[in-house]
């Protein structure tokens, strides 16, 4: 049997950068649909995607790897940028919150 990698993202649709990191290692992508909620926050210069409740994420630096193929995640160089984006995240959370009230009666 050939070596997998399990990748996609929910719809099941590997990434450009995934695919070929499939092919330079070796390993035939398996694609599957993820039933876990993310979000991610896309800007100039980095890329976040935070997945809820899990210890994991993606962090690239769009810059020095515009193809997304080096996650930062767990780069202690890179903590205070992550811990940045989140809380941009959370903020955009915030601001683009609904604000009124749940309808409780009849409509």
């Amino acid at each position: 049997l050939p070596r997998t990698f399990g990748t996609g993202d929910r719809l099941g649709i590997a990434t450009l950068g995934q695919l070929h990191v499939c092919a330079r290692f070796g390993v035939a992508p398996v694609l599957a649909q993820q039933s876990i909620r993310e979000l991610t926050l896309t800007g100039r210069d980095y890329k976040l995607t935070y997945y809820a409740g899990e210890q994991f994420g993606e962090l690239y630096d769009r810059n020095r790897d515009p193809h997304e193929f080096v996650n930062l995640w767990d780069d202690p160089e890179y903590r205070e940028v992550k811990e940045r984006l989140i809380r941009r995240l959370l903020d955009r959370l915030i601001q683009t919150e609904d604000t009124l009230p749940l309808r409780i009666g009849k409509y």
